[in-house]
């Protein structure tokens, strides 16, 4: 009996680390409490229900309002176009004086292109479709390029409400955590006994994944379009939460 109360165990992440010696004293002088310390990671699996689609255009003119207006209406008529689609008005930027100014359009910037006496100004904007039905992905972004984006930069997918898969992600790594714990009370010939702290930390409402960088180049056609529909497939989301924990280690019932 006193050799069990000699034993200060510590599991983390799997790994046994045996106290060098344990009867030691806490500051009021009473003798510490064995212990075990273990820690659980589990990863639950959801579904992609969101997708942000950023299109990239450009416009040139002799002068920079006359840039910044074509630029606005090609940003008019990939809008308009992706609407015909199915996308609501409200998944992409709203309408602004000049063009589409609003939410996610705010990357603007004019360039100077000097050739011989000729000076040419060039509009770069880009701006962010919520595709909520991830079967039109890639009509969206044929449909931009036909009306003249230069990139689709990226696609990134999202699952906006996890909060029942991150409870499961909890739950499985508290029965993992604990399992570690009551491995290493057992070998050590003891048992668990209270449970002296419990965190966790890790997940959240939102899981993200990006598929990327997507390249269009300014060569991808119409007809090359038409002839090879993009397909895009939403990956697997994962949602990951981890527990540590600390228990009481008592010695076995006889």
């Amino acid at each position: 009996m006193d050799t069990m109360r000699q034993l200060l165990v510590t599991a983390a992440l799997g790994t046994i680390v045996p106290a060098a010696v344990t009867a030691q004293a806490g500051p009021d002088g009473r003798q510490l409490i064995p212990e075990v310390r273990s820690h659980g990671t589990a990863t639950v699996t959801v579904n992609a229900d969101l997708a942000l689609v950023t299109i990239q255009y450009s416009a040139n003119a002799r002068t920079p309002a006359a840039a910044g207006k074509m630029g606005a209406q090609r940003a008019n008529a990939i809008r308009a176009a992706i609407i015909a689609v199915g996308i609501p008005k409200d998944s992409m930027p709203t309408a602004g004086r000049g063009g589409w100014w609003g939410w996610g359009g705010a990357r603007s910037q004019i360039e100077v292109r000097n050739a011989m006496r000729d000076t040419g100004y060039v509009t770069r904007d880009a701006f962010t479709v919520r595709v909520r039905d991830l079967r039109l992905v890639g009509r969206v972004i044929d449909t931009a390029l036909v009306e003249g984006a230069q990139t689709i930069s990226n696609v990134e997918f999202r699952a906006t409400d996890t909060q029942r898969d991150a409870l499961e992600a909890l739950r499985k790594a508290t029965v993992e955590a604990r399992a570690r714990a009551q491995a290493v009370a057992e070998a050590a010939g003891m048992r668990l006994g209270r449970v002296l702290d419990l965190t966790t930390d890790g997940g959240g409402d939102e899981a993200v994944a990006q598929q990327g960088p997507m390249l269009a180049e300014a060569m991808y056609t119409k007809a090359a379009v038409m002839d090879a529909p993009t397909t895009v497939v939403a990956p697997e989301l994962k949602v990951t939460m981890s527990v540590a924990a600390r228990w009481e280690l008592v010695p076995r019932e006889r």
